[in-house]
């Protein structure tokens, strides 16, 4: 249908509304089609930051403190030794863990938790739904075939755009209380979604030169040089498709900018090579589909439909009233008739700028349906939908609006042949063979809608000088909606950019630009190609609308038609030359001076870059990422907030990862951007990421992806840093490993974990605060002996120590690491032990029974490591280089073994020692005197508690027996040691191993140096004081029964049974004096390496046991 036939329906259909006023029910809601389609995946995710002012990120305070903001602390999951230790990567409670990570949201997450900074208006999910979306799409990157790097690149740039608009949506759509802050947080996302749908729109287009030159990295000829390209290509198609009609080449040329480089069409169209479409114009296209898909965003079913049925009649009020005031609609009085029958559809315009009376010519409710109406044309004419706005008018009851800014379409013959096949004319009927489209009088139109643009922007500024309120009809009214629309519909760059509601923002600003730009190629198209039509020799026209065709395309066989408008086709490009002449970065240039910093924030001002050239994109992320770069190490010279700094981050590292998949090392061009662009400072901007994230607890579990993005020194060193600083509560550790076995390089989490736990072993924090220790270390074991006042006593050093050697027990792979650590950290505790004062036989002995330090050792060894460490470590082998030499194992695991046997034999001597102190040698016979001697009664009553006094004597003895053998066995176990207890065997690779190593052999020979000597004491002790007591134990007996003593003995000891069985009686103090004397043998064994480790006050201390044995000895012997 041609314009004259839609302008002919459309007064039509406004005589049919006056003579029909009554019948609303017949009105079509066809219109009510949903055109927007919104992802309902993704979070409902304000941004991260924390409400009311930003807190700073402190920098650290000494060289030596980790570089994130927080402080350190114990703080750890409290054990249960009830609770079984996972193990193993394939151990399923360990994967669930890992599966529930993300998901799990504890509730003291969302405060502060040991100095993490949790924002307090969101929780874990908003997060989650901000930062995952570019994981993921990271993830998914980072899976792909280097072959298939650039197109992975452009599927990811999919996915995070429509991760950002989703979340956008969501946020609008459960936004009911206007909240300002997330409401910023919406046109954020908004922006950031404009930002990464432009970057993936320029990178998916190429060249019609050169398929593989991607229009993002590209650097603009001059003004002068375009438009020669483009006179060459419009000089070019129009020399060989002349014959077409202004439909048919339109049609034509956008064929040719829609196609990708490299495709040919077979049939000689105009992208067959013969005719390349200058890059600079098809990017132009790419940037205003682009610009008018954003404003598409804002387009809701609302404006599509027309909200009720008197929004459907035009003017509904004002024809009430002029058919009650006996009115015609141009003011002549009616007497006859008392409705109106016809009127002008500028009547409210003439009316409202009459003799410059700036009055209100629609009455009612009209003015503000009006207004409504223009404001969703205008919003669907920014968002390229002129179908849709078309349609709305209909809808609206003003169809004679869409029929009279109809008519930018060039005119031509559509093919209305419905089989597809090609028949003469004589066959077939011109009539159902074409239809006429388009508009003939198109470049007529245009000038009158210049004409028009101009009136009303005239009548708006005079309307401004008059003084007149703002609220008026002509100032913010609907006449500045016409104005502004008629502005667009006219090409007229100046006047729509000077319009209030085309002003306001840079996005409609590059809009009326590039919108300029794409209708001054068009013209230039038109006009050429017309001049050729009215070229064409006269003897080629001939009467009739016939036809004729060339090459299956339908020719007009009058090539003159709608050419006879050669002037405003002339005046049209005169008014329009400036658009030619304009460079677009001096326009972006331009826009930002004159806009200022209101108009131009950081998003716009990334997009400016990216819509210029090559030279503005590698200025804005050099400048960008030094920015962010500073922000990030707390430069002074730099400040920005939390909640703008945030995002431009994630934004900005993920354009970073883009390129690094984009930018092929084969492409010179591309190569060369990156290595000056992005390598540079890639690896500083993901380490100020990293820091971010690292600084919100529920982003903890995306850190493993992007430390796997740096090189290793890097990546060791980050994760070195914060798994030692801040990662405490195991369900974290264990997402940390799971997530290192993931993304790093195999071997690479054991080389962290290694120094992680050395550093902490290293370190001495100084950190204290009123936590109760105890509380962390967990319950005791069945096999611990427990010490409340020693378990206060455990520094919160020594507790961050044990608690980072879990670190190595959640992998069995891992356990020879746990044993190497286990053994550093128990030498260090037990190198912190004072020597023993006094002699054995002294009651200043000091037996380290109640020293913390090897107190702590004991919790280490019972607590943090499992029962069965030393099995599997021996066991626990993979392929990764990294790990230990089985021979270093084992070498490990007899250290774990000397030192747990050590810290055994000591709790079985204290053991003993509580038996002895808490033991009386001594039991009471005491006969009550109301017996008559040697009565009956008398007599049971003396055989009762004779049998009351063995028993107790004998539970005594046998419990004092028990626990000094097992006590002295237990530490003759350490003392007779298999190749001497701690002894400092090595292996090549440990002689090679550096410091570590002859630091691990020094300390060895130092514990062994304390130990072993009060090793021999206490076995001494033990035997001494078992000797003693049990001597005692003999003179009870006798002083009880002065003339049985023998024979309760034999009832109390079972003489008879060792006797028989050639056993030393235990119950005499002879045989712990000789079990003493038999030190001497071990000590001076060399198989037991004792004697090299004793000084020579401890050798004289040893032969002053022997010598007080000895003693002992002689003199129980002569008292038997």
């Amino acid at each position: 249908m041609n314009s004259t036939d839609k302008a002919s329906q459309a007064y039509a259909s406004i005589e049919s509304q006056l003579q029909h006023w009554g019948d609303d029910d017949n009105m079509d809601d066809a219109y009510t089609m949903n055109y927007v389609s919104k992802r309902q995946s993704g979070a409902f995710s304000p941004m991260a930051s924390s409400a009311g002012s930003p807190k700073p990120m402190t920098p650290a305070t000494n060289s030596t403190a980790s570089k994130f903001r927080f402080a350190t602390s114990p703080v750890a999951t409290p054990l249960d030794a009830r609770a079984p230790i996972h193990h193993g990567r394939n151990n399923e409670e360990y994967d669930q863990s890992d599966n529930d990570a993300f998901n799990a949201n504890d509730d003291d997450d969302s405060s502060m938790i040991q100095g993490v900074n949790i924002p307090s208006f969101v929780n874990q999910a908003a997060l989650d739904g901000d930062y995952r979306p570019y994981h993921d799409a990271l993830l998914s990157l980072r899976s792909k075939s280097k072959a298939m790097s650039q197109q992975s690149a452009l599927q990811y740039i999919q996915r995070v755009t429509a991760s950002a608009y989703s979340r956008s949506s969501q946020l609008k759509e459960h936004d009911d209380s206007n909240n300002e802050q997330v409401e910023s947080a919406r046109q954020q996302l908004e922006q950031e979604g404009h930002f990464w749908s432009l970057i993936g729109n320029l990178a998916s287009s190429s060249s019609n030169h050169d398929a593989s030159r991607s229009m993002l990295l590209y650097q603009p000829p001059s003004a002068l040089a375009i438009q020669r390209e483009i006179d060459s290509f419009i000089a070019s198609i129009v020399a060989e498709f002349h014959y077409l009609d202004p439909a048919a080449m339109a049609t034509l040329v956008q064929q040719a900018m829609e196609k990708d480089g490299g495709d040919e069409d077979e049939d000689g169209g105009a992208n067959s090579g013969k005719h390349n479409i200058p890059m600079v114009v098809r990017r132009r296209q790419v940037i205003l589909d682009w610009i008018q898909s954003c404003h598409g965003r804002s387009v809701s079913n609302k404006d599509l439909t027309v909200e009720n049925k008197e929004n459907s009649v035009m003017w509904k009020d004002t024809i009430d009233k002029f058919n009650r005031d006996q009115h015609s609609f141009m003011g002549a009085k009616t007497v006859a008739n008392h409705k109106i029958h016809e009127f002008h559809p500028d009547a409210p315009l003439l009316i409202a700028g009459e003799n410059g009376k700036n009055r209100n010519a629609l009455h009612g409710k009209d003015n503000d349906r009006e207004i409504v109406l223009l404001q969703k044309c205008l919003l669907l004419i920014k968002a390229g939908r002129m179908t849709e706005m078309f349609e709305l008018c209909h809808a609206a009851g003003q169809p004679w609006r869409a029929a009279a800014w109809d008519g930018d379409m060039p005119h031509g013959y559509s093919n209305a042949c419905t089989d597809g096949q090609e028949r003469e004319e004589e066959e077939v009927g011109v009539d159902n063979y074409t239809a006429r489209v388009g508009n003939p009088q198109r470049a007529l139109w245009k000038r009158n809608m210049w004409e028009v643009s101009k009136s009303f922007h005239e009548m708006i500024q005079q309307d401004g000088q008059d003084g007149v309120s703002q609220s008026s009809t002509l100032s913010s009214g609907y006449l500045v909606h016409e104005a502004a629309i008629s502005a667009i519909l006219a090409d007229d760059y100046k006047t729509a950019s000077k319009n209030p509601l085309l002003n306001q923002n840079w996005m409609d600003s590059m809009w009326i630009f590039y919108r300029g730009l794409y209708s001054r190629f068009n013209e230039l198209v038109y006009n050429t190609h017309n001049n050729a039509r009215r070229n064409v020799e006269s003897g080629a026209q001939s009467q009739g609308f016939g036809f004729s065709t060339v090459n299956s395309v339908v020719v007009a066989k009058y090539p003159v038609e709608g050419a006879e408008f050669r002037r405003e086709e002339e005046e049209q490009l005169k008014c329009t030359s400036e658009m030619s002449h304009i460079e677009e970065g001096a326009f972006i240039a331009r826009l930002r001076t004159h806009n200022g910093a209101q108009m131009y924030n950081d998003w716009e001002r990334g997009i400016s870059a990216f819509l210029t050239s090559e030279e503005c994109i590698e200025s804005y992320l050099e400048n960008t990422i030094n920015t962010l770069i500073q922000v990030a190490s707390q430069s002074e010279q730099t400040k920005m907030s939390r909640e703008a700094y945030e995002p431009l981050l994630r934004f900005m590292v993920h354009v970073i990862l883009f390129f690094d998949f984009f930018c092929d090392e084969k492409d010179s061009s591309t190569a060369k951007f990156y290595s000056t662009s992005i390598a540079p400072n890639r690896n500083n901007l993901i380490l100020a990421y990293l820091q971010m994230m690292m600084e919100q607890k529920p982003l903890w579990g995306f850190t493993g992806l992007y430390a796997s993005l740096l090189p290793d020194d890097s990546l060791i060193e980050s994760c070195t840093d914060f798994w030692s600083t801040n990662v405490f509560d195991e369900k974290d550790r264990r997402i940390m490993i799971k997530n290192a076995c993931t993304n790093f390089e195999e071997g690479m989490d054991l080389i962290i974990l290694r120094n992680v736990v050395r550093s902490s072993l290293q370190s001495v924090d100084g950190f204290h605060d009123p936590l109760n220790v105890a509380f962390w270390l967990g319950r005791e074991t069945s096999n611990e002996r427990f010490n409340e006042d020693l378990e206060v006593m455990i520094t919160h050093d020594d507790v961050r120590k044990m608690h980072s050697i879990r670190w190595l027990t959640f992998d069995y792979e891992h356990y020879a690491d746990a044993l190497v650590c286990a053994n550093m950290l128990m030498r260090s505790l037990l190198l912190e032990l004072r020597p023993s004062i006094g002699e054995a036989t002294n009651d200043q002995f000091d037996d380290w029974t109640a020293n913390p330090k090897l107190y702590t050792a004991k919790v280490l060894q019972a607590r943090f490591l499992p029962a069965d460490i030393t099995k599997i470590a021996m066991e626990a082998f993979s392929n990764d280089q990294n790990q230990l030499d089985r021979g270093d194992v084992s070498l490990y695991t007899d250290e774990y073994e000397a030192l747990r046997q050590f810290l055994d034999a000591h709790n079985a001597y204290e053991r003993w020692k509580d038996f002895i102190v808490k033991a009386p040698a001594n039991v009471p016979f005491i006969l009550g005197d109301r017996y008559i001697e040697n009565s009956t009664e008398s007599d049971v009553a003396i055989k009762m508690e004779t049998m009351k006094y063995v028993k107790k004597k004998k539970e005594m003895g046998l419990g004092l027996i028990k626990s000094a053998q097992i006590a002295r066995e237990s530490l003759m176990h350490v003392l007779e040691f298999d190749g001497g207890w701690l002894y400092a065997e090595e292996t090549d690779s440990m002689n090679d191993g550096g410091n570590e190593f002859s630091d691990r052999k020094r300390e060895m020979i130092s514990v062994r140096s304390k130990c072993l000597p009060i090793t021999i004491s206490l076995v001494f002790r033990i035997c001494h004081s078992t000797a003693l007591w049990m001597d005692e134990f003999m003179r009870d007996v006798e002083d009880a029964f002065p003339d049985q003593a023998p024979e309760i003995m034999a009832r109390i000891t079972s003489k008879e049974i060792f006797q028989a069985e050639g056993l030393p009686n235990p119950f005499e103090a002879t045989t712990w004096h000789r079990e003493a004397l038999l030190l001497a043998n071990t000590v001076a064994s060399r198989g037991c390496k004792i004697s090299e480790c004793l000084s020579n006050e401890d050798l004289n201390g040893f032969m002053n046991y022997m010598a007080e044995t000895n003693i002992c000895l002689l003199i129980a012997q002569e008292n038997m």
